[in-house]
């Protein structure tokens, strides 16, 4: 995913904004049973929050699906 402001928009914030954000993800989907589907997710983001301030980052979480079918 990629977000990006106008130039009109970096002449009213401070020096340290970043004119994007990109963010990088690789998920994956496995049905463990009948029941059960877990989905690991690893995002690396460069620019967040849109600011030079802050270090790219990496983040992960894992999703679990339970259904009752």
């Amino acid at each position: 995913a990629h977000a990006s402001n106008n130039e009109s928009a970096f002449s009213s914030v401070k020096t340290d904004a970043a004119p994007c954000e990109t963010a990088f993800e690789l998920t994956y989907k496995a049905q463990l049973g009948k029941h059960l589907v877990i989905q690991p997710d690893l995002q690396y983001i460069i620019n967040p929050g849109m600011t030079l301030a802050n270090d790219n980052a990496l983040a992960g979480l894992l999703r679990v699906q339970w259904s009752l079918n």
